[in-house]
């Protein structure tokens, strides 16, 4: 077998081994829960702010609490994939007691 044709070979093989399969895009339905993550993360920095002033604000640490566990859900469910049905994420953003955009189906 010649050299330069193993060599050749063995850069395709290479490649097939190295090529990053092409991420699938994101739906309208999953930009939305992400711009809703992105808006929890930003509220949770504000409380998470003002703990620093005022460390023994129960209410604050409770909200800090469940906007974590909400923004969780979501980012974990969009980092695997899964479906999130709408009324599962409505009901746990309303437990959050955080807005839904208003834009999210029904």
């Amino acid at each position: 077998m010649d050299t330069n044709q193993s060599d050749a070979q063995f850069q395709a093989f290479l490649a097939r081994l190295l090529a990053q399969p092409e991420p699938a895009a994101w739906g309208e339905k999953q930009q939305i829960e992400l711009d809703m993550a992105r808006a929890l993360s930003t509220r949770m920095l504000r409380v998470a702010e003002h703990l620093q002033t005022d460390a023994s604000d129960t209410d604050g640490w409770l909200t800090l609490y469940r906007y974590g566990r909400a923004l969780d859900f979501i980012l974990s469910s969009l980092a695997s994939c899964r479906e999130i049905q709408p009324r599962t994420l409505r009901t746990i953003m309303k437990l959050a007691r955080f807005e839904v955009n208003v834009n999210y189906p029904e």
